[in-house]
């Protein structure tokens, strides 16, 4: 039992802080997953040996006894407010602290830590927001090829690829809210980006070896993009 313990706390251990490593998991005859997530992982874990299974299960029920211990005689409203409390006392210190990227060196940076340290990402990332703009438009798909892809294609030339509605979609609901709810918009910044939805948007094509190695680089790549 105390082996089936210590087994599951290394595959959850190496997972943790900002230098965390991946775990494959497989979930089916031919299919493997990577995450970092803690508690996919745990629950993913049986062992053939009873014993070792019986003290990873005594773990999860622990972990899951102590939530609802924790929980008694608390009213529902006061943990909400204390809890909304918290967070906003977090993000105004976060706010005070928070240093804005403006260069395409730190936005390259912040894309590689986002990216568990994937300089190839965070150098693709900054090359993407060089051509397009760093609050415009940049898709993530997968790729056909061994190594990653940019591409900057007209909203016209998007015609060609799966995301064309969603491009001209964007497109389309800006043109109308400017017609039609001037008052909600700064009409030059949203003049500033038509034009620059009209020149192009960035596409990048995620490459990969195997369906799961393109899966996983592109979780990364998203992340990376919405730390940016």
């Amino acid at each position: 039992m105390l082996a089936g313990v210590n087994e599951l706390a290394e595959a959850v251990k190496i997972t943790m802080g900002p230098k965390g490593r991946n775990v494959i998991i497989q979930t089916g005859v031919k299919y493997l997953k990577g995450t970092k997530d803690g508690v996919t992982i745990a629950k993913s874990i049986e062992f053939s040996d009873k014993a070792k299974n019986l003290g990873a299960n005594l773990v999860r029920q622990v972990a899951n006894a102590t939530t609802k211990v924790a929980g008694d005689g608390v009213n529902a409203m006061d943990l909400r407010k204390g809890m909304n409390m918290v967070v906003d006392a977090v993000i105004t210190d976060l706010k005070s602290k928070a240093l804005m990227i403006r260069s395409l060196e730190e936005i390259a940076q912040v894309a590689t830590i986002s990216a568990n340290g994937d300089h190839e990402i965070g150098e693709l990332l900054a090359r993407a927001m060089e051509k397009v703009g760093k609050d415009e438009v940049i898709f993530v798909v997968d790729g056909n090829k061994l190594d990653n892809e940019l591409e900057v294609v007209e909203v016209v030339q998007y015609l060609n690829y799966s995301l064309e509605t969603l491009a001209i979609l964007k497109y389309m609901q800006l043109e109308f809210a400017m017609d039609n709810n001037p008052a909600l918009f700064d009409m030059e910044k949203a003049q500033e980006r038509l034009s620059k939805l009209s020149d192009g948007v960035a596409v990048l094509k995620v490459g990969g070896a195997t369906e799961a190695e393109v899966g996983e680089r592109k979780d990364r790549v998203t992340d990376a993009l919405n730390a940016c």
